[in-house]
């Protein structure tokens, strides 16, 4: 699977797109990249990087489960130019992690932190998963408090969510377990601003918070919905305006790099560009420019602004200049306040909203398999080269 993939890279390095690109940064991530070999995994980044060629302080991610770090492991790692660790905590409990169906402890979670932080990698990212069942506030406040003051730079902290044909999905349907309570999640939504903002730490996204100078600059990239060029089973490619994919199954991923096939797609209009800038940039904390909206859908801006403003008006909304943005409370009404605002057959009055049933948009929190991702983006066109893999399983979760 490997070499297929290394193989596309060198086909799509001999396009006119991506001929002459320097990349500015490379993830590994969307699951387990940890479980494999780290001797097999720095080769093929050796590899990789000799097809597309990286800058020299270009931002090289890899995402980490606790029970893959050794010293071996992150040396390795290092040796390789991985300079930032995205380490998969979800939870400092025990019981939550054994419910989460997680094989780390917590106590392997601290140490392969503390691992981490010792090697000398220059950035760590944490990611915890709050709203559960068994998530209770006290424990939310505890995971938040240790990882403020642990020596991380970046937290990344998301809602569990309910998602189709998933083993929590089955066991809520069998009423073996509730569905994520609304409250339940904004209450610990607003535990988590607040800590933020005592700790004077970046809530840059909804769903991510760093230190100041301490943004993911490859997963920024996607907020601020740049091109991206995707290789490996399932992986999609985006490049402003026309959207592609490879095929889910491994057999025929593999049989469509051998045989050339080319790549299903289609070409997004103003509307959809318009939509998917307005979901991702509503996101981030620096909300909506208006006036760069202007100079690419004119014809929008009106309605957007009349609404944004009815918005102001219920304090969901602020803004500075032509810059909108989503206050603190409006956060919680992200999903909502997106799909009213988006160019569609019928507008939803976002007057009439209710709050989130779930507050962000992240996949795979409580999926039972994993998955590995590769990215990579250019640091002015910024696009993004990655693929997902397990080491017998192939699936795909779209929505860095």
């Amino acid at each position: 699977m490997l070499e297929a993939i290394l193989e596309e890279a060198r086909r799509q390095r001999e396009t006119a797109a991506w001929s002459e690109t320097t990349f500015s940064s490379l993830y590994l991530g969307g699951g387990t990249p940890s479980v494999i070999e780290p001797a097999v995994l720095a080769n093929f980044l050796h590899e990789l990087r000799a097809v597309f060629p990286l800058e020299a302080a270009a931002e090289i991610t890899l995402e980490a489960n606790p029970d893959d770090v050794n010293q071996t492991a992150a040396d390795t790692w290092l040796d390789a130019g991985v300079n930032r660790i995205s380490l998969g905590l979800q939870s400092l409990n025990d019981e939550e992690l054994r419910w989460m169906n997680r094989s780390h402890t917590a106590i392997e979670a601290l140490t392969s932190l503390e691992t981490l932080l010792q090697a000398g990698f220059p950035s760590v990212n944490a990611d915890l998963i709050y709203g559960g069942p068994l998530r209770s506030d006290a424990s939310w406040l505890h995971d938040l408090d240790f990882i403020f003051n642990s020596g991380v730079d970046h937290l990344s902290a998301y809602a569990l969510t309910l998602e189709e044909r998933t083993p929590y999905e089955k066991l809520v349907h069998t009423g073996r377990y509730e569905a994520p309570e609304e409250q339940h999640q904004a209450r610990q939504f607003e535990m988590l601003c607040e800590r933020a903002e005592a700790a004077g730490w970046d809530h840059y996204e909804i769903s991510n918070l760093a230190k100041p100078g301490h943004r993911a600059r490859h997963n920024s990239a996607y907020w601020k919905n740049q091109p991206y060029l995707g290789l490996g089973p399932s992986a999609h490619s985006y490049d402003g305006a026309y959207r592609s994919w490879n095929p889910a199954d491994n057999a025929l991923y593999i049989r469509a790099v051998t045989e050339g096939t080319e790549k299903e797609g289609e070409l997004l209009g103003p509307k959809e560009r318009y939509n998917e800038w307005l979901m991702t940039h509503l996101r981030m904390r620096e909300g909506l420019d208006l006036d760069w909206a202007r100079q690419h859908w004119p014809a929008f801006v009106p309605a957007l602004e009349h609404e944004l403003r009815k918005l102001e008006a219920r304090a969901w909304v602020q803004h500075e200049g032509q810059h909108f943005s989503l206050s603190r409370s409006g956060r919680l009404y992200a999903d909502a306040i997106a799909a009213g605002l988006m160019q569609v057959g019928e507008k939803v009055d976002v007057g009439g909203l209710r709050r989130n049933a779930r507050i962000d948009q992240h996949h795979g929190t409580v999926k039972i398999w994993s998955f590995f991702e590769v990215a990579a983006h250019h640091f002015v066109e910024i696009p993004a080269l990655f693929f997902r893999h397990t080491g017998v399983t192939i699936t795909r979760q779209i929505g860095q």
